[in-house]
């Protein structure tokens, strides 16, 4: 199921990263250039976010991607901490 949602987020952002427009047309994967692109959840669901919503989805490449998953965690971790929570308590626990 996820991959058809993938695909078609894809498509719909025109295979091309919506922070810096890196297409994953022109990518170095031969069998599959798409394989080059992700699909991000603009909300992380780890914060409330709806995994399945389209709203909630875009295309990022792989290089955008990273950052905002380093971005995200921050948030995240701050969120937790200022709720009397430890950081790695993240991975151990539901938002």
């Amino acid at each position: 199921m996820w991959s058809q949602v993938r695909l078609w987020i894809i498509k719909r952002d025109s295979a091309k990263c919506v922070k810096c427009g890196k297409s994953g047309i022109h990518g170095n994967s031969s069998l599959n250039p798409y394989l080059l692109l992700h699909v991000d959840h603009i909300t992380p669901h780890a914060a409330g976010g709806d995994f399945w919503d389209e709203k909630n989805l875009q295309v990022l490449c792989e290089n955008c991607h990273k950052i905002k998953t380093l971005q995200d965690i921050k948030i995240i971790q701050n969120a937790k901490m200022s709720n009397g929570m430890f950081p790695l308590d993240l991975w151990n626990k539901d938002v």
